[in-house]
């Protein structure tokens, strides 16, 4: 079976993706010379915006085919929301809840 070989254009590509990869990564485990690890920011989660329902419809906006559900969802999403205020009362909030312990 023959190789096939792949075009210089596309070696060039690879290479450079490679390099941005490598470079990427120095800077986020600090093997760069006189850089130190750092920990970026969890993603800030976008609120939605105020005309949407809280009542966990929503979805609906972006896909009205769940529309025959809207009672479930709204029910998921109260229960959720019963959970979590339940756990932030009890276990400090979801991030205590959530640690491995040993």
């Amino acid at each position: 079976m023959a190789t096939k070989r792949v075009p210089a254009a596309a070696k060039g590509v690879t290479a450079s993706v490679k390099d941005a990869l490598v470079q990427a990564k120095a800077k986020t485990v600090g093997t760069n010379a006189g850089t130190t690890a750092t920990k970026s920011a969890p993603p800030k989660t976008q609120s939605p915006p105020d005309d949407y329902p809280q009542d966990g419809t929503g979805v609906l906006r972006l896909d009205p085919w769940l529309e025959p559900f809207q009672d479930s969802l709204r029910s998921r999403y109260s229960k959720a929301q019963s959970w979590i205020k339940t756990i932030n009362e009890t276990e400090g909030g979801l991030a205590e809840f959530s640690k491995v312990r040993a």
